[in-house]
């Protein structure tokens, strides 16, 4: 029994020290990740943030873009509605 007491003595020291590593480790190893998780976060976020703002740029370009070609057609419109009435009027020669 004694020398059973002996050895454990022996190695009490190494394996509290492996045991206090292994917690630090544990704890540190903890808060990196949780640190590359906020930053992963904070990240994606930022994609989020450019992609939105990429779309929205580009939405406010196609609905300028279909606001100039609406208007075109209204222009166009109101020259075949003259020439509509012009042609009922008999104003123009028949071709």
């Amino acid at each position: 029994m004694e020398s059973l007491l002996e050895i454990i003595k022996e190695y009490l020291g190494e394996a509290v020290v492996a045991i206090v590593t292994g917690l630090v480790a544990y704890l540190s190893g903890k808060k990196k990740a949780e640190v590359e998780l906020r930053s992963s976060e904070g990240e994606a976020l930022k994609t989020m943030q450019e992609a939105y703002d990429k779309f929205t740029t580009d939405s406010l370009k196609k609905y300028q873009e279909l606001y100039e070609e609406l208007h075109e057609v209204k222009e166009m419109l109101k020259i075949v509605k003259k020439e509509l009435e012009d042609c009922r009027n008999g104003v123009l020669a028949p071709r």
